[in-house]
């Protein structure tokens, strides 16, 4: 985590392709992002996303698990 947060961590992900918002300060990001303010996530809710049990079932079918 300390690497993450760090100036080194923030401008590695600030120049990536994962479009990832860097926190740190002095952090300019290479690609064009939208101002936090301007987003508008869809809202959802923990209980939205379920219990875990049908990724669980599909790698157990696999045999991943």
């Amino acid at each position: 985590m300390a690497f993450l947060v760090s100036k080194e961590g923030q401008e590695i992900l600030a120049h990536s392709h994962s479009y990832e918002y860097p926190l740190g300060s002095g952090a300019q990001s290479a690609q064009p992002l939208k101002p936090f303010d301007e987003l508008a996530p869809a809202p959802i809710t923990i209980s939205d996303l379920g219990n875990g049990s049908a990724p669980l079932e599909l790698e157990q079918k696999l045999g991943l698990l």
